[in-house]
């Protein structure tokens, strides 16, 4: 069966999830955490651009909410939004098998399709774990071909998982689902070259909004290649996809599923997830042995091959590239001994002791992968100090826990809002599956 059957057939036939409380609570806990960021994202420059010229980009009208406002709007318009807003910090979860983040475009683009629709809380979570197991699986087949030539998974792979998600609300049946899918293909990109610009969380929102124009598109009718991933032109070969055989692929979706088997990883930290290790190891270092900065001679980190590659800036300038730079992230552990929201300011990345670490700080990728990230301290007196980390606090085998979730959700938004109704937003989010309503805004802005 041709790959695109094999999805459609998933999205549109699959039970329901209500009665698996796991994935609900899996589904719930990624649920609050992107809302979480996307209310911090708001305060983006990115988000003020966005939103002063969203109006000129997309219909206004519709019944979808701009989180952390009040206003009501169109789904595409609102996902859009929403998209860029929980990308905007790198702040959001990561799906190790996809290699990008699945719940900053799938859950914007579902709560606006819920909204739109009316459905109910639990649609909304079964929504969500279905595009999130498409988008995995997808991911994964695609392998890290796709992902070294330079392509952005959150936007290629992504689009395919909000457009799963739509299509369940909409309720669209298998061939319409196959359709939607095809629509999505035409319109997935992403380059990985924009990584430091306002340009990468960009693609968050493109990806949730081209997944839920590809669905209704093809609620309406419209017709697309029910065959997108096969043949010499299809996905799978102009995204340079690991596994150029569409055919050979037969994951087992939803059995199990994919939130739960491969997990997802939920960021203890407002960066790419490519410096959690060596951030882990630094702070955990720095703690034990009370390191004093300007005593340190050498840093040398070692991750396993590619372990590095989205870590693009050794001289970071701006916030947005030491959200990127193993340089700054490990000097920022070192020298603050945290690593937090406002370790990203412009004036963070220029701080002269900041620079002046750089230089000490060297990088090896040719590590094996099963021992971690190793980080190793050499001190002016010759003392040498070593960590490994291979489990970074927030991925699946080192979880956060629903206390830490609570917690970063109400931190990023104290930003945003008072910590009564931050903390009312977050009693409602966490009853999600039992409401009739996925609305947000009420009571709580």
């Amino acid at each position: 069966m041709a790959i695109v059957a094999e999805l459609s057939s998933f999205v549109a036939g699959t039970d329901r999830l209500t009665k698996n409380n796991s994935l609900v609570k899996s589904a719930t806990r990624a649920l609050i955490d992107t809302v979480g960021v996307g209310l911090l994202g708001t305060r983006e420059d990115l988000w003020a651009i966005a939103s002063r010229l969203a109006p000129r980009l997309y219909c206004g009208a519709g019944n979808a909410e701009v989180w952390g406002t009040s206003s009501l709007v169109s789904p595409s318009y609102g996902a859009w939004l929403n998209g860029l807003s929980a990308h905007a910090l790198d702040f959001d979860d990561v799906s190790t098998p996809m290699r990008g983040h699945p719940s900053t475009v799938i859950i914007p683009a579902a709560l606006a399709v819920a909204q739109d629709t009316s459905s109910s809380g639990i649609a909304l979570l079964d929504a969500y774990a279905v595009g999130f197991e498409v988008a995995t699986q997808l991911g994964a087949h695609m392998g890290y071909d796709h992902y070294q030539k330079g392509w952005h998974p959150t936007f290629t792979v992504g689009v395919m998982g909000a457009c799963a998600a739509t299509s369940r609300l909409l309720h669209l049946d298998q061939e319409r689902v196959r359709t939607a899918l095809g629509i999505a293909a035409s319109l997935a990109g992403g380059l990985r070259l924009n990584f430091g610009t306002m340009t990468k969380p960009l693609h968050a929102g493109e990806a949730a909004q081209s997944g839920i124009k590809a669905a209704y598109l093809a609620m309406e009718g419209l017709s697309a290649n029910v065959d997108i991933f096969a043949g010499p032109i299809g996905f799978h070969q102009i995204f340079d996809a690991e596994y150029r055989d569409a055919d050979a692929f037969d994951p087992p979706l939803g059995n199990p599923w994919a939130l739960l088997e491969a997990g997802i990883d939920v960021k203890k930290y407002p960066c790419c997830y490519m410096t959690h290790r060596a951030i882990d190891a630094s702070l955990e270092l720095a703690a034990k042995y009370d390191i004093n900065p300007d005593n340190v001679v050498e840093v040398r980190v070692e991750t396993e091959p590619g372990g590095q590659s989205a870590l693009i800036y050794d001289r970071p300038e701006t916030a947005l590239q030491g959200k990127f730079s193993l340089q700054y992230t490990v000097a920022s552990a070192l020298i603050d001994r945290r690593i937090n929201i406002d370790t990203f300011s412009d004036a963070q990345v220029q701080r002269p002791q900041v620079r002046e670490m750089f230089a000490k700080i060297s990088n090896d990728q040719n590590h094996p992968e099963h021992l971690g990230t190793l980080v190793r301290i050499i001190l002016n007196d010759g003392t040498v100090l070593e960590n490994t980390v291979r489990d970074p606090h927030g991925s699946p085998l080192n979880p956060l826990s629903d206390s830490q979730i609570d917690a970063k959700f109400l931190e990023c938004a104290s930003y945003v809002m008072p910590t009564g109704k931050a903390e009312a937003l977050l009693g409602h989010l966490w009853n999600m599956q039992a409401e009739d309503s996925c609305r947000l805004s009420q009571g709580y802005v």
